[in-house]
């Protein structure tokens, strides 16, 4: 029988395999450190590296059998570490920052995939969020949808009429296969 943190951490990079973008890591792995109760998720942004620690790892059965739990976020917290690499532009006070806007955007979406069975956490999909949060959520999507709608355009119109066509045929072969596959 596997754990919450085994199960969540399964979870999670199913998760990100069919939406690479739904938490903006590469992948979910268990600490290896003997006693750390943690599953690292580190971030595309190479100095990011997102926590789920556990205060207490429990046997994980769907049904909630007794001394178990059917909650994979049970006993758990999230946090996020942003360290600022030599190389990086980025300060102390921006790293800090972009933590608390990355740590919301990640609230946001575990509870999303929760709501929609990907995780299987009661608690997850029940976070609670402000009107003011899920207003700015709002406002930043649709700002980041319309930069990559432009973003895009800017990009085919470096093509070739024939790269272009061919490309954006492509591209909705691709949208298409993913829609019949019921992923995003």
């Amino acid at each position: 029988m596997s754990s919450n943190i085994e199960k969540l951490t399964e979870q999670l990079n199913a998760l990100m395999d069919y939406d690479p973008m739904a938490l903006e890591c590469t992948e979910a792995t268990i600490s290896q450190v003997p006693g750390e109760r943690r599953i690292y998720l580190q971030s595309f942004m190479e100095g990011a590296v997102f926590h789920i620690d556990f205060d207490q790892v429990i046997p994980y059965d769907p049904d909630g059998a007794e001394g178990t739990t059917s909650d994979v976020f049970a006993c758990a917290r999230i946090s996020l570490s942003v360290i600022p690499s030599s190389d990086s532009s980025m300060n102390e006070a921006e790293a800090k920052k972009f933590a608390k806007g990355y740590l919301k955007m990640v609230r946001f979406s575990l509870s999303d995939a929760a709501k929609e069975g990907r995780i299987s956490s009661k608690t997850l999909a029940e976070m609670r969020f402000s009107v003011a949060a899920i207003r700015k959520r709002a406002r930043g999507q649709k700002r980041a949808e319309k930069e990559a709608k432009a973003s895009n355009e800017k990009f085919l119109n470096t093509l070739d009429p024939v790269s272009r066509k061919a490309f954006t045929e492509l591209a909705a072969e691709i949208q298409a296969k993913r829609k019949a596959e019921g992923k995003k």
